[in-house]
């Protein structure tokens, strides 16, 4: 209760197509009466989304900070994603995914990253892209405390600090 959380919806042109995610803010995990199963009480960032304000059926199951008829709504928690603190999106991001920054650092030099990147050759043979140096420069992004910038454009973040400290 209290996170900040991204929300699959229909969208509104192409119901069929890919969900949208919306912005929201959990107000409330539990039963809802009448209804089965954990439901999560959102309220929305954009006020158009809700269609109550955290009562349903006469029952208020939680209050939003915003003003207005129409701010919350009942969502299935298996719609909600969400988001990580600041240090495991860096961990993640410049280290390896568990975020052990010395299993990366003592990699060999000469062991051969993936870089995930290919080109197809005119007889549409796959051929991997190598990126020199990337070793080097993984090793060096693996030392946090010398890291003086990220770039994390796109993470969902649910908290700037760990939950842990």
């Amino acid at each position: 209760v209290g996170e900040r959380v991204s929300v699959s919806c229909k969208s509104q042109e192409d119901p069929r197509g890919p969900p949208e995610w919306h912005k929201a803010c959990v107000r409330f995990v539990g039963p809802v009466e009448g209804y089965q199963g954990s439901w999560a009480g959102v309220e929305w960032d954009d006020q158009t989304k809700g269609i109550h304000d955290g009562v349903l059926d006469g029952r208020r199951y939680f209050t939003c900070k915003g003003t207005g008829p129409r701010l919350a709504s009942f969502v299935r928690l298996k719609r909600i994603k969400r988001g990580e603190d600041l240090l495991t999106a860096v961990r993640r991001k410049y280290c390896n995914d568990d975020g052990d920054a010395d299993a990366d650092a003592s990699k060999s030099s000469s062991s051969s990253v993936p870089s995930g990147m290919y080109i197809h050759t005119s007889s549409n043979r796959r051929l991997d892209v190598i990126l020199v140096g990337q070793e080097s420069v993984m090793q060096k992004q693996s030392k946090l405390e010398k890291i003086t910038s990220v770039y994390l454009c796109g993470s969902e973040f649910k908290q700037l600090v760990s939950e842990s400290g």
